[in-house]
């Protein structure tokens, strides 16, 4: 027996389609939120690991250039040291040069005498006394001047700026009164002077 369809086919047809229909788009709403929110998700995922990537990076980074700036910082305190010794050496030598205007004060003939005055009244016999080339003469005069007879100059110049060294006959005993000990013992508070004229700021 053939069933009977009560109703308009079209419309029935039509009202099922409209019902998938609407079932479907909001299966691919549903769909596409879910997919949206992945999306979302994984942007913000990717988005952290390349902001905590990139604050390595800086961190890194800023070491380096720590290191980078120590290293020169030091370079640059070794190189300033360095430069500030070899003028302060320089200045000293400079000074040193113009000894001869200091051997011809009366203030250095002065030292002479005092030096001669003690060396004779020390409990030698006698001493040999040793000047510099151009204290030969004068110191020679000075020992006839004040007759201390028991020094002696030697025929041979001493290789010092100025002063005296007095040595016994057999080299035994040295006695050191030259310009050159002078400078030496009071090299560190000379470079001392000489820093604080030349470098007043450091």
């Amino acid at each position: 027996m053939a069933r009977k369809i009560l109703g308009d086919p079209r419309k029935t047809a039509q009202a099922v389609a409209s019902k998938e229909l609407e079932s479907s788009k909001s299966t691919i709403d549903e769909a596409l939120a879910h997919g949206l929110r992945l999306l979302e998700q994984a942007y913000e995922k990717a988005l952290r690991e390349a902001e905590s990537k990139l604050r390595s990076e800086i961190s890194r980074a800023e070491e380096q250039l720590k290191s980078i700036a120590s290293s020169l910082e030091l370079d640059l305190r070794s190189e300033a040291a360095r430069l500030k010794t070899r003028y302060l050496e320089e200045a000293l030598s400079r000074a040193l040069e113009r000894i001869g205007e200091i051997k011809a004060s009366k203030a250095y003939e002065n030292y002479l005498v005092r030096v001669l005055s003690r060396l004779s009244g020390e409990e030698y016999d006698q001493l040999v006394v040793k000047v510099a080339e151009d204290d030969r003469d004068r110191v020679q005069a000075l020992i006839s001047r004040l007759g201390l007879r028991n020094l002696v100059v030697s025929p041979e110049p001493a290789k010092i700026l100025g002063g005296i060294v007095a040595e016994t006959p057999d080299g035994s005993t040295r006695l050191d009164f030259s310009l050159d000990l002078i400078v030496e013992m009071n090299k560190h508070r000379l470079l001392g002077t000489a820093s604080r004229v030349l470098f007043p700021t450091l």
